[in-house]
């Protein structure tokens, strides 16, 4: 550390960060070494586990980075200097890789849960092996339960959504109609007119997963944009929410229904809203609330086999897509279980 000293006065170099001097303290040189040895001697695609794994990673890699590229200079030998120099090259990728991934599960985790579709869509590139991994090693290396929860889940319905995306991608002339679609709904003069456009769309089938997600693109990109007014950002996410609203209406009475009980984290609730559902009534949609009735056996029916999917299948929540994948959630689960058994005891 310098320093300039005047009487008693001590003044410390303003360029040394304060937290790089404490980690320094913890990591002498020696240590560091030997840190530096043990990487070495793993293999390359185990180092990610253990920078992740590393609660003082990121105060440590700076130090590390530097004591390697110091040995290099210092080093008379012509080929360990290479090895060296390759060592830490390889280690700055990786550890590049780590903060990269780092910063997409950030954002995947700040971003407001209707809106993930938009941003898995306009980063699917970014979401591929490497990512999920590291999602699956920031599970593991957290205490935290409902951060694994929160992580796993999150996992789920990312993987779900990049297969409807996928799916929807590699039908050309689905994207080609979602394109044009999209393109006539801009040129609209009202939103009213657009929302007659939107439930033409879903009474032909022209509302599919391809013009959703090309929706959610488009509705991400200006909602992150500096350059766009808000009153377009309105206008986008108009047409995106009304196209989300319009697609979940189209799901059977038993789905929604479901969907609206495991919402509720009151038992006593719960119980009010299953004897509701099971009471025969005219079904009617108005703009705040839908009416929606069923009976036991149907929404049974509908609660086991999903049930059954998560009971067979480990990653089930992989294996169905969309809004779908949040009821495979293991808190989710266990509340649709409640479910079935208060039906068969007191409906059946």
């Amino acid at each position: 550390m310098s320093a300039a000293t005047t009487g008693d006065a001590t003044t410390e170099d303003e360029s040394e960060a304060p937290g790089r001097r404490a980690a320094a303290d913890l990591f002498p040189p020696d240590t560091l070494d030997q840190i530096a040895m043990i990487f070495r001697s793993k293999e390359r695609s185990n180092w990610k586990k253990y920078m992740i794994f590393s609660k003082e990673w990121s105060a440590l890699s700076p130090l590390l980075f530097d004591r390697i590229a110091h040995n290099a200079q210092t080093e008379a030998d012509p080929d360990a200097v290479v090895e060296l120099q390759q060592f830490l090259n390889g280690l700055r990728k990786v550890n590049a890789e780590v903060e990269r991934n780092d910063k997409l599960l950030k954002a995947f985790r700040e971003v407001a849960p209707e809106t993930l579709e938009g941003l898995v869509t306009s980063r699917r590139k970014e979401i591929g092996p490497a990512f999920l991994e590291h999602i699956d090693f920031r599970v593991q290396a957290t205490e935290d339960v409902e951060v694994q929860e929160e992580l796993l889940n999150l996992r789920s319905r990312i993987v779900a959504l990049c297969k409807v995306l996928d799916e929807a991608m590699d039908d050309n002339q689905q994207v080609a109609a979602a394109a044009a679609s999209f393109e006539k709904l801009l040129q609209v003069k009202s939103l009213d007119e657009a929302d007659k456009m939107i439930d033409d769309m879903a009474a032909s089938g022209g509302l599919n997963p391809a013009l959703l997600l090309h929706t959610a693109k488009a509705y991400n990109s200006v909602k992150e944009s500096e350059y766009t007014s808000d009153e377009i950002k309105d206008v986008m996410a108009h047409l995106y929410f009304k196209m989300k609203e319009t697609t979940a209406q189209q799901q059977p009475a038993e789905v929604r229904i479901l969907k609206y009980l495991l919402s509720m984290e009151d038992p006593m609730q719960r119980t009010q809203g299953l004897a509701e559902a099971f009471t025969p009534a005219v079904e009617l949609e108005t703009p705040n609330v839908d009416y929606l009735f069923t009976t036991p056996a149907k929404l049974l029916m509908t609660v086991q086999t999903v049930l059954q999917v998560y009971d067979k299948q480990p990653n089930a929540a992989q294996s169905v897509v969309g809004e779908a994948a949040g009821m495979m959630d293991p808190a989710v689960i266990e509340r649709m279980r409640d479910i079935e058994t208060e039906i068969e005891r007191e409906f059946m």
